[in-house]
């Protein structure tokens, strides 16, 4: 793709890590997240965050540069060039290849879906990549059809 507007790279490789600091957090869905796998609240202060979060954003800009080409291949240009054709796209990956993938492991592990922990953990998995997702798609498909 060409004339590919930098700024849109960079918010959607930390869409991942916002959404997730804002799903994850104690008062949404982080308590129930911690106490599926057994995580005290106070061990949050680790050793070796800034670590993960640079993987996480390495991590992150392979998947922006992933959605870029998803979202913006020939033939997508024109009335599609929309948040909400992007976030379509991000929206379909997350359903129809994220979810399941995250359901799979899920069954294998811990006495699958008979473990109601596990299932909150599964569907709160699923759902913040699929919004992740379909939020970087519609930041990337919209900013890279302007000028910057």
């Amino acid at each position: 793709m060409e004339n590919v507007n930098p700024l849109s790279m960079v918010i959607a490789t930390l869409i991942p890590l916002i959404t997730g600091m804002i799903l994850y957090h104690k008062s949404l869905f982080g308590g129930k997240w911690a106490d599926a796998f057994g995580i005290q609240a106070d061990s949050s202060q680790k050793a070796g965050t800034l670590f993960i979060i640079v993987v996480a954003l390495v991590l992150s800009a392979l998947m922006a540069f992933f959605m870029l080409n998803f979202c913006n291949g020939e033939g997508q240009e024109g009335v599609y060039d929309t948040f909400k054709h992007g976030a379509a796209h991000g929206a379909i990956i997350g359903v129809f290849v994220v979810f399941p993938a995250i359901g799979i492991n899920g069954l294998f592990e811990q006495g699958g879906l008979l473990n109601l922990k596990l299932r909150m953990l599964m569907f709160v998995n699923a759902a913040y990549w699929v919004i992740t997702l379909a939020l970087m798609g519609g930041v990337l498909d919209a900013m890279n059809h302007y000028s910057y």
